[in-house]
């Protein structure tokens, strides 16, 4: 999945590649517009790779609390947000899904047999929610985008016009989840609630203690069930399948090409 690319002054694209996640450094925006991208697209320096493939990682880089975060703490360049990833992405902390909201069962009844941490209901279904907030947001962009011949910024710019939007009600679920996902309260400051999990986490580190990392959590079974197979193809992908496809492989033409003659990616 790809982050952050330079975008006119109202977003950047934002792309994470299946197997990987990929942005630009440098973006001109109000909001980052993250998409997953085929892995047969090649990135040049210009864009930042994520490795990840799920739609939890999705959400959480999606979030407006990974937005905030990245506003505060990246650089700039001619007064432009730069995706620094010593400074962001390094620093960001992930949702903690500690042991104790884990619970220890044994493996049989019988006496003496060894325990193990299995994983509650209630922390499945917190991760799960973030990546079906994804989904459901990315099928409603597509939707959109195909019933209007929209491009990503034609889409994104309808944020700007007040009154109800299908759109911000869908990010808003989408942070809600990631919100949930971390414990946050509804009204509790988010910078506050990550510096203050920032601090945490480094002391634990510096003690030798283990944090959870980025990415969706070892634990969660059937990773599998958290990818999805939509994603921006290039237009002569054979894995292309109709007008999805061909509006994807557009906004991607629109929005990669830094320069007429220089696109920051290639496909061959």
């Amino acid at each position: 999945m790809a982050a952050c690319q330079p975008g006119g002054g109202i977003f950047h694209l934002a792309v994470m590649l299946r197997k990987a996640k990929y942005s630009s450094r440098v973006a001109a925006t109000k909001r980052p517009v993250f998409e997953f991208v085929s892995d047969a697209v090649r990135p040049n320096d210009s864009l930042s790779v994520f490795a990840f493939a799920d739609d939890y990682s999705f959400g959480i880089l999606q979030s407006g609390i990974h937005w905030l975060w990245f506003t505060t703490k990246c650089s700039t360049l001619k007064g432009d947000f730069r995706y620094t990833s010593d400074t962001v992405f390094d620093t960001f902390p992930w949702p903690q899904f500690a042991s104790s909201s884990r619970r220890k069962e044994a493996l049989t009844k019988k006496p003496g047999t060894e325990m193990s941490l299995v994983t509650s209901a209630a922390t499945i279904e917190k991760i799960r929610a973030v990546a079906e907030a994804a989904r459901a947001l990315r099928n409603l962009r597509r939707e959109i985008m195909d019933a209007n011949g929209w491009s990503l910024r034609e889409l994104y710019k309808s944020l700007e016009t007040p009154g109800e939007n299908r759109l911000r009600t869908a990010h808003a679920a989408l942070d809600a989840a990631v919100r949930a996902a971390y414990g946050m309260k509804p009204d509790e400051d988010i910078l506050a609630f990550l510096l203050k999990l920032n601090l945490e986490l480094a002391d634990k580190e510096a003690k030798g203690e283990a944090i959870m990392p980025p990415g969706l959590p070892a634990f969660v079974p059937e990773p599998e069930s958290f990818v999805s197979r939509d994603c921006v193809r290039s237009p002569d992908d054979p894995e292309a399948d109709g007008s999805t496809a061909k509006s994807a492989a557009e906004a991607a033409h629109y929005y990669f090409m830094a320069k007429e003659n220089d696109p920051p990616y290639r496909t061959d």
